[in-house]
């Protein structure tokens, strides 16, 4: 009786691929480009990248087959479903919350302050502003509020130290 050989690739030793489940890199899918007309399979493909047979596998799938395969369509399609992931996580503001954002927004608030109100990040705050017609932030504009903000920390301070000296 023969023992079987293992087919399994390399695992982080709680059966996750060394890729920890992250899409693949453009530089992989070059490799990948690379391999495709080599009569190699996808397990010692996924050897020598130290990713899962399946990644590979699935990749070569989506793009069509082996034949043809390139990194630049595999990675144009990547993007186009990755963008799909960051729409299905944009949440649309209700009507109340859209007004009390535009309210924000005219009364020049802290950005910092827009983005703890509606608990959201920086890029999602960017995407708000787009798509309710507000001009997208600039290097300027993001320098200019940092500025502010370093001066009404400044106004505190020498108010606090006037403070402690009268006492």
């Amino acid at each position: 009786m023969s023992k079987k050989r293992s087919t399994s690739t390399k695992t982080d030793g709680r059966g996750k691929n060394k890729g920890g489940g992250k899409d693949l890199t453009f530089e992989e899918r070059k490799e990948l480009e690379r391999f495709a007309p080599l009569q190699i399979s996808a397990i010692q493909i996924a050897a020598a990248m130290g990713r899962g047979k399946n990644t590979i596998a699935v990749e070569y799938r989506r793009a069509g087959g082996r034949e043809g395969y390139t990194a630049v369509k595999a990675q144009a399609y990547a993007d186009t479903v990755n963008s799909r992931r960051a729409d299905a996580n944009f949440r649309v503001l209700t009507p109340l919350e859209e007004q009390r954002f535009k309210e924000m927004m005219d009364s020049n608030l802290s950005y910092g302050q827009i983005r703890e109100e509606f608990k959201i990040n920086f890029l999602m705050l960017q995407r708000y502003m787009k798509k309710y017609g507000y001009p997208a932030l600039s290097l300027i504009s993001l320098a200019q509020e940092l500025e502010s903000r370093l001066y009404v920390v400044e106004e505190h301070l020498k108010l606090l130290t006037e403070m402690m000296e009268k006492h």
